[in-house]
C-alpha cells in the first residue's frame, strides 16, 4: 500500500512539473512574439529571415538589398532590443 501511495505522488509531481514547464514555454513564446512585434520593420525582417526561415547573414543581406555589414548591424540592434524587452519580462534568451 505504501509503495502504490508513494508512486502516485511521484506521478502527480512529474505531471505537475510537465504542466509548469509547458506553461513556462508558452509564456516565453508569448513574450518573444510580443517583443518581435515591437521591433522596427527592418529589424523584425532580419530576425524572421534568420530564425524562422533559416537564412544566413549573406542571404539576408542579398534578400534585403543591403550590405553584409548593414545586415549584421540590424541583427545586432534587433537582438539588443529583444533582449531588453525580454529582460523586462523576466527572461534572458540571448
Amino acid at each position: 500500500m505504501d509503495k502504490v501511495y508513494s508512486d502516485s505522488f511521484f506521478v502527480e509531481d512529474a505531471f505537475d512539473d510537465e504542466i509548469r514547464e509547458r506553461e513556462t514555454k508558452r509564456h516565453q513564446k508569448y513574450c518573444l512574439r510580443k517583443a518581435i512585434k515591437r521591433l522596427p520593420r527592418r529589424e523584425k525582417e532580419v530576425i524572421l529571415l534568420r530564425y524562422f526561415f533559416k537564412f544566413n547573414n549573406h542571404e539576408i543581406a542579398l534578400f534585403m538589398n543591403i550590405s553584409d555589414q548593414a545586415e549584421r548591424n540590424l541583427h545586432q540592434r534587433a537582438i539588443k532590443s529583444l533582449n531588453e524587452h525580454l529582460l523586462e519580462n523576466g527572461f534572458d534568451f540571448f
